[in-house]
């Protein structure tokens, strides 16, 4: 059994935290990944979770579409 070091700045951040950091309802996250919007949860166990760096990525990405505001 190989075990690797945990990645500095990268976790698993459970539904309801995502949530709360996106601002955005389970129907809404749920529709986003459906349409290929939003990156799908990986499941470990029975838990959907999502890694933080990717929910990260897909946040700066959004971010950048913005126009600065004046």
């Amino acid at each position: 059994m190989t075990t690797s070091a945990p990645v500095p700045g990268r976790s698993f951040i459970r539904c309801a935290p995502l949530l709360a950091q996106l601002g955005f309802k389970k129907s809404w996250l749920y529709k986003q990944i459906a349409l290929g919007h939003f990156p799908p949860p990986i499941k470990v166990g029975r838990a959907s979770v999502w890694d933080s760096a990717v929910v990260d990525k897909w946040m700066a990405e959004r971010a950048a579409r913005q126009p600065l505001a004046a």
